[in-house]
C-alpha cells in the first residue's frame, strides 16, 4: 500500500515539475488496446493503454501510463493492471521521431478464485517511433523490457528474468 501511495504522490507532483509547459500545448495522450477470442468465443481476454505525458523540453517527455486487462477461459476469470511513470526522450522533429526512455511502476492483478490483489514493482527500458500522420497527430509502436521485483534485494537478481511488452497505438499532442 506504501508504494502506491509513493505512485499517487508522484502523479499529483507531475503536473508542478511540467507547469511551465501547459501554456504551450506540449502535452500529449496516447490510447492502445487489443482483443483476442477463442473460435467459440468461450474465452477471450481484452486490454487497453491509455497515457497522458508533458514535455518538459521539446525532447524531453515525462508521464504517466496505465494499462488494464481481463481474460476469461473455462476455468477462470481474471485481470490485471499495471501503472507506471515514464520518461522519454524523442529523437528528431520530423514526421519520424525514434525515443528512448525508462519506466518504473507497479502491477497488480486478481483471480476470481481469490479475494487477493497481488502486487509487484517493475521498471526497465524502453524505445518506440511515432509516425505524424499531421502536426498533432501520430502512431506509434514501442517495445519496453520489464523486469519484476519485490525490493531492493531483488533488482540485480532479476534483470535477466524480464519480460517485453510490445504496443500500437495511436497518440495526440495538445
Amino acid at each position: 500500500m506504501r508504494i502506491v501511495s509513493v505512485l499517487a504522490l508522484l502523479l499529483v507532483l507531475l503536473p508542478t515539475v511540467s507547469q511551465a509547459q501547459f501554456g504551450r500545448g506540449l502535452r500529449e495522450l496516447t490510447l492502445s488496446g487489443s482483443g483476442s477470442s477463442s473460435r467459440e468465443f468461450d474465452a477471450g481476454s481484452v486490454s487497453a493503454t491509455g497515457e497522458l505525458g508533458w514535455y518538459y523540453s521539446p525532447r524531453l517527455e515525462f508521464g504517466i501510463r496505465q494499462s488494464f486487462s481481463w481474460s476469461k477461459n473455462e476455468e477462470t476469470t481474471f485481470w490485471d493492471g499495471a501503472t507506471r511513470l515514464y520518461s522519454d526522450y524523442h529523437f528528431g522533429s520530423g514526421q519520424w521521431r525514434p525515443y528512448l526512455g525508462a519506466s518504473f511502476g507497479i502491477a497488480y492483478g486478481k483471480k476470481r478464485d481469490s479475494s487477493e490483489v497481488d502486487t509487484i514493482l517493475f521498471a526497465g527500458p524502453e524505445a518506440g517511433l511515432k509516425f505524424y500522420v499531421q502536426p498533432a497527430a501520430f502512431l506509434f509502436v514501442q517495445m519496453e523490457y520489464q523486469f519484476r521485483f519485490r525490493g531492493a534485494s531483488e533488482l540485480s537478481s532479476n534483470i535477466d528474468d524480464g519480460a517485453y511488452a510490445y504496443s500500437f497505438g495511436a497518440g495526440y499532442n495538445f
